[in-house]
């Protein structure tokens, strides 16, 4: 979905809101508006982060229960409940996810090109197609992920937990890694801890 020109958020009044950190105001406007389909808060997250107010972020992401697709790119959710959430195809190159509860999450597709995964729950989570290159996921649970296809190049994954982990298909290309990515059987992680 585009993100509606800058004169439509004036016109609605979204936009000052945001910058006043008014979350009353807002939740009006977006609960008036949905009645008639005119905004979603799948709509405003590009404007929340352009104005870098979190609070206001993951009370949207909250109450969106479709993200497919969503511009969320250098986004700082650290620490952020994502629990089961639909990222697909979401953009989230460079964004913060240190410590995020991804666990069942859906971001097939995704990019997280660069992104920060550090201690992140990715615990069954469906990871197929995603753009990780470059990613941080030191200390991440990976166990049981969905990774086939992926591409993981010069991705770190020292301490992280793939235990389980379907790797079939994913590229592995000059991973940093404490083990060699050559003790998955098959790539795919049924016996492994840490990589």
């Amino acid at each position: 979905m585009e993100e509606p020109p800058e004169e439509v958020w004036e016109k609605l009044g979204i936009e000052e809101l945001i910058r006043q950190e008014d979350l009353d105001g807002i939740i009006y406007h977006v609960t008036a508006k949905a009645v008639d389909k005119a905004v979603s808060w799948k709509d405003i997250i590009p404007l929340v982060i352009k104005h870098n107010k979190k609070d206001i972020l993951i009370y949207a992401i909250q109450e969106s229960p479709d993200l497919s697709g969503v511009n969320l790119s250098g986004a700082d959710l650290s620490g952020v409940n994502l629990r089961g959430v639909n990222l697909h195809t979401a953009d989230l190159h460079t964004a913060n996810l240190r410590g995020v509860n991804l666990y069942t999450a859906d971001l097939r597709g995704a990019n997280l090109r660069g992104a920060n995964l550090h201690t992140a729950d990715l615990r069954g989570a469906n990871l197929s197609l995603a753009n990780f290159e470059g990613a941080n996921f030191e200390g991440a649970n990976l166990r049981n992920a969905n990774l086939e296809g992926a591409n993981l190049s010069c991705a770190n994954l020292i301490h992280a937990n793939l235990e389980g982990a379907n790797l079939h298909g994913a590229n592995l290309e000059v991973p940093i890694s404490v083990m060699p990515i050559s003790k998955c059987q098959s790539r795919k992680c049924s016996a492994l801890n840490h990589i």
